[in-house]
């Protein structure tokens, strides 16, 4: 497990996709955003910084459900195991 220099978020999944809720979604891509810039890894604040403009701009029109993303389940497993 990765220590993390900022509270874990928690880990909330869709009951029907298994996917991360929009709002679980977007609470990881901020921690891994702040955990990225902490430890000065500029693409991975590049790609991170992204997402959450991405997700923000989603909730801000009103959509939500499900998300899904190989990069941020793997985030998942570093920092929950």
């Amino acid at each position: 497990m990765t220590r993390a220099h900022g509270k874990v978020p928690l880990v909330e999944r869709d009951p029907v996709s298994k996917g991360l809720t929009h709002e679980s979604a977007l609470a990881w891509a901020h921690f891994m955003y702040d955990e990225s810039y902490f430890n000065e890894q500029s693409a991975a604040v590049d790609y991170w910084g992204n997402l959450v403009s991405q997700l923000h701009k989603q909730q801000t029109a009103g959509l939500t459900g499900s998300f899904n993303s190989r990069a941020m389940e793997d985030a998942i497993k570093r920092y929950t195991k």
